[in-house]
């Protein structure tokens, strides 16, 4: 349950907007009159006298965000790797702030740096709003690196035992959130499959952010 949009009234006291916190129980009356209790967090506020039966208010919902790659909208890329080489998984690193910043996380797995297997989907969550997600696949052979193309939406990767960030900074892809959306969730997927000739060699990575 979220904090109520709407301004109340605390009785007794000059106005206030209400947060979580406030002890069950409390008292306030708004702008028409009608007087409600606070429940808590989980209840939120209802019509005092109500027994907790009518609820006054919900939780906002939240409301998914597609991300950009140079302000274009994209909420998937694929990863072709067009040799025998398998897709172990992807790293990804959450508001680097520059590429030099993410190359070098990625290739230390810290700070705030992920690793996600293949044919796994990982949640993040964050206490600030997230405006950027780098992240790079791993394979378990060299390939060969290449940067992402916008226009085919296909990324390549970096070999698993020799993540250099310089072999990072080829081939990592940057997604972009608004920091309007308020961006406090993201998740990621990775699903990978066969061309014919071995399994593992082609993906799909998709991402989506979620608003406070």
């Amino acid at each position: 349950m979220s904090v109520p949009t709407r301004r109340f009234v605390n009785v007794g006291i000059p106005p206030v907007s209400f947060i979580p916190g406030e002890s069950v129980g409390n008292e306030s009356i708004d702008d028409q009159g009608t007087l409600y209790q606070w429940y808590g967090p989980t209840r939120g506020w209802v019509i005092s006298g109500g027994n907790g039966a009518t609820l006054v208010t919900d939780a906002a919902p939240k409301v998914q965000v597609t991300p950009t790659i140079g302000s274009v909208t994209t909420g998937n890329i694929f990863v072709d790797l067009s040799t025998t080489a398998q897709i172990v998984g992807m790293k990804a690193t959450i508001n680097p702030g520059d590429p030099v910043i993410a190359a070098n996380r990625l290739a230390l797995g810290y700070p705030d740096t992920v690793f996600i297997s293949a044919d796994e989907t990982q949640e993040i969550l964050s206490e600030s709003a997230v405006t950027n997600v780098t992240l790079a696949v791993l394979t378990n052979i060299a390939v060969t690196e290449t940067a992402y193309d916008p226009v085919t939406k296909t990324a390549t990767g970096t070999i698993y035992s020799n993540t250099t960030a310089a072999s990072f900074n080829t081939v990592m892809v940057q997604f972009d959130f608004s920091l309007g959306d308020d961006v406090r969730k993201v998740v990621m997927s990775l699903k990978t499959m066969s061309d014919g000739t071995t399994s593992g060699n082609l993906g799909i990575i998709n991402i989506a952010g979620y608003s406070a």
